[in-house]
């Protein structure tokens, strides 16, 4: 089953539930919306400094000004609706953090591959020659 669950190497990222920050994107609209009280900031904030590193600066070739501008904002936008007013190190929070982190890497493990393999190998290769617009309209044909 390990093997039917891998992505190529080369081609499109399909599997947007390979990307950390797609999790923290739905746990941040939870918390806005008031379904939970788990705030991901301190997370976000470090994907914030994550994405801001490779996108616009390691792999910054790979990365048309369309999709960098996307990618920042959108970390920017999620990063500050999960703003709360309490410690940013709560121990809560950061019990739920860890959890969650642990669970995203058991799930890259169970799909084939690990955190350094996506991020400085997939992403970049799957961005790599390609607008916003024409990546939504990749989307839209399957």
């Amino acid at each position: 089953m390990k093997d039917q669950l891998k992505i190529p190497v080369k081609g499109k990222m399909n599997d947007k539930t390979l990307v950390f920050s797609w999790w923290l994107w739905v746990l941040a609209i939870l918390f806005r919306l008031g379904f939970t009280s788990y705030s991901p900031f301190l997370p976000l904030l470090i994907a914030l400094v994550v994405a801001t590193y490779l996108v616009l600066y390691k792999f910054r070739r790979e990365y048309h000004w369309t999709k960098k501008v996307v990618i920042m904002s959108l970390e920017l936008l999620f990063t500050v609706m999960s703003y709360s007013s309490r410690s940013i190190f709560d121990t809560t929070d950061l019990m739920i953090t860890t959890m969650i982190t642990m669970i995203y890497l058991l799930y890259v493990n169970l799909n084939g591959t690990n955190v350094y393999e996506l991020y400085f190998k997939r992403f970049p290769e799957a961005h790599k020659g390609e607008t916003f617009m024409e990546h939504l309209k990749n989307l839209s044909k399957k």
